[in-house]
């Protein structure tokens, strides 16, 4: 959505009405998205696994590393996939307003091996793979981008805490 104003007299109060409705728009429909969100969270058996939260940025949709991935690998196992499956219909719903960034997280325990030379690398293809996930669900790429973090964004608390080890996406 874009706004023009060209030099002429615009009246305040007419702007700052037009404002406020663009922005309680977008914010009621990722209201509407967590609360859909939330409903298949708990009737599908996912509490505790994924979770919601609307923090400034959008809406962040939290998956535990255990639900996704196996210790120190990067390929989505069968529990993973069948979760994102669960969700994917509002999250689909979710890109036709928004875009989503999908976010990787690792926790600060360093990781050396062939695959992973570091928590950049282990972070950044558990966002490729969960993006590639989506897209086999029929959401589409050019709504998405990957984002992996490290451990540079920790939970509050221990930032060697298994908790850190999480997929996050972010609708925005």
């Amino acid at each position: 959505f874009a706004l023009i104003v060209a030099m002429s007299a615009v009246s305040r109060v007419k702007f700052d009405r037009l404002a406020q409705q663009v922005s309680s728009k977008g914010a009621t429909s990722l209201e509407k998205i967590k609360t859909a969100l939330d409903e298949t969270i708990r009737t599908q058996g996912l509490s505790g696994q994924v979770t919601t939260e609307m923090p400034d940025e959008g809406l962040q949709v939290r998956f535990s590393e255990v639900l996704l991935f196996e210790s120190g690998l990067a390929r989505v196992q069968g529990s993973g996939t069948l979760a994102l499956r669960k969700l994917s219909e509002t999250l689909k719903r979710a890109t036709d307003s928004f875009s989503m960034a999908v976010e990787g997280h690792t926790d600060s325990r360093p990781i050396r091996s062939e695959d992973f030379p570091s928590n950049w690398e282990l972070s950044s293809v558990r966002a490729v793979n969960v993006l590639h996930e989506l897209q086999a669900l029929g959401l589409p790429e050019q709504k998405m981008m990957i984002r992996g973090f490290a451990d540079t964004r920790p939970l509050s608390g221990d930032r060697m805490e298994g908790r850190q080890r999480r997929v996050t996406l972010l609708v925005h």
